[in-house]
């Protein structure tokens, strides 16, 4: 009959719980992982910011929109600030009709960033819609044209 329990040899007895330590030490990050991912609750982003709104920029397409169907979906109201916008406003009826928010929308190309009067243009622009923003994602890329000069 096969009896479960520690060994009577010492040796065996601190190598079995060595492994077993071993054993519960390698699966503890994978847990850990899925977890974090996939089983945790998700967090209250706007009680840890405390505020309502979240700004995107470069918000009207690919990961930018991404970004504001996820604090859209999280509770926050967004502000996009992008170059078109035909696909702002297109984004805009998405994130109004899917997680009933507010969305204000800022056109600005940042290519033209270099310049003061472009900056003070984006300042006052940003001045105008008034609201809190408590969270930004930065997602406006922009090309150089000679990046290692």
């Amino acid at each position: 009959m096969l009896q479960w329990g520690l060994p009577s040899n010492k040796w065996a007895a601190a190598l079995t719980l060595w492994g077993a330590y071993s054993l519960l030490r390698w699966c503890w990050t994978p847990l850990r992982g899925i977890w974090r991912h996939f089983l945790r609750p998700r967090r209250n982003l706007t009680q840890r910011y405390g505020g309502t709104w979240a700004l995107v920029t470069g918000g009207s397409d690919g990961i930018g929109e991404a970004y504001s169907h996820e604090l859209a979906k999280s509770g926050f109201n967004i502000v996009i600030l992008s170059r078109t916008l035909e696909k702002m406003e297109k984004v805009a009826g998405d994130l109004r009709r899917l997680y009933n928010v507010q969305v204000k929308l800022v056109q600005f190309d940042f290519a033209n960033f270099s310049a003061p009067e472009h900056v003070m243009e984006l300042h006052n622009k940003l001045n105008q819609i008034s609201e809190d923003v408590c969270v930004v994602a930065n997602n406006a890329g922009k090309a150089h044209a000679n990046p290692l000069a």
